[in-house]
């Protein structure tokens, strides 16, 4: 008569499922792209902070955290869906 729902297990409930959910609008990203951008942040924060060694308040940890924030927004971007 009723046909009863498969039980999944607490690893697809909690793991699985939320893992899909956040790397499945990531599919048609260009990887090589998102690489080539988070290591020029990387190398530059570095160029900074190597030019800054003999100053005593640096700020070459800013360069990182403004890098941080834009890479939160571009990787939640694909999560907003603007079509209605």
């Amino acid at each position: 008569m009723f046909r009863r729902a498969p039980r999944r297990s607490f690893f697809q409930t909690y793991v699985t499922k939320p893992l899909v959910n956040l790397i499945s609008p990531w599919a048609g990203i260009d990887w090589w792209l998102m690489t080539v951008a988070i290591s020029l942040t990387v190398i530059a924060g570095l160029a900074i902070r190597s030019a800054q060694l003999n100053v005593g308040s640096t700020d070459w940890w800013q360069h990182w955290v403004t890098g941080g924030v834009g890479l939160i927004i571009v990787w939640r971007s694909p999560a907003l869906d603007t079509r209605h």
